[in-house]
């Protein structure tokens, strides 16, 4: 574990790097047109090659996720959400004792691989949270519906998710199913399932996406639609 003095000069070198927008940051992604992938526990355990409940380790997972923060730069296709309130705490008690190791190796995994200037956005937009201070108002999935630009829009994720927010969804959108455990298995169907929404859809398509780390590689990955997820 690493101690106070350790952390905060980790802390501070990544926030040297690290440029947040002005005001209301959903402007600030509403406005970039790219996608969304927000780095979390889960994408720090993956990306140091170890599992995660609902995922097995996975070293093609671990490299492209590596790759998503090295590679990060002013052009690329998406915007990278941190957990900005963590990283911006007065102190380490704001980190929850069971979290705090994970914590440290996101700090080092951050620390290694973020290049400067890099444009963050909170990873908490959409989430609702507990003890935690913002640093920009939470986003409901109704203006994600209503404010971002599509002609078709298309879900990818697991059954009980899609379950959840349907009523939320246009009727006309397509539902691209995951497992709840391992969604890595499931890529190859779901990159065929998005090629094939391309060709019938032309114009712009829009997916939102929630299925651990391998969805978030393939988001990395994918450059030519929208994915928030």
């Amino acid at each position: 574990p690493m101690d106070s003095t350790e952390a905060a000069a980790i802390v501070k070198r990544i926030e040297q790097r690290l440029r947040v927008p002005d005001g209301h940051q959903w402007a600030a992604l509403k406005k970039s047109k790219k996608s969304l992938i927000r780095w979390g526990d889960g994408e720090t355990r993956a990306a140091r090659y170890r599992s995660i409940p609902i995922q097995s380790k996975s070293l093609k997972t671990a490299l492209l996720l590596r790759r998503l923060l090295a590679e990060y730069r002013p052009d690329s296709h998406y915007l990278l959400g941190l957990p900005l309130p963590f990283i911006r705490a007065a102190s380490r008690e704001s980190i929850p004792p069971e979290r705090l190791a994970n914590w440290d190796a996101t700090l080092r995994l951050l620390d290694a691989l973020l290049p400067a200037d890099s444009l963050v956005l909170d990873s908490f937009m959409f989430r609702t949270t507990k003890g935690v201070r913002r640093t920009t108002p939470q986003v409901a999935l109704d203006s994600v519906v209503r404010e971002l630009e599509y002609s078709k829009l298309f879900v990818v994720s697991n059954r009980n998710n899609w379950n959840a927010i349907r009523p939320g969804i246009p009727q006309n959108s397509h539902f691209v199913e995951i497992p709840e455990k391992d969604a890595s298995s499931a890529i190859p169907r779901v990159r065929r399932e998005i090629n094939q929404l391309k060709d019938l859809h032309t114009k712009t398509l829009l997916g939102l996406f929630a299925g651990g780390p391998a969805m978030k590689a393939l988001a990395f990955q994918e450059t030519t639609i929208r994915l928030i997820d």
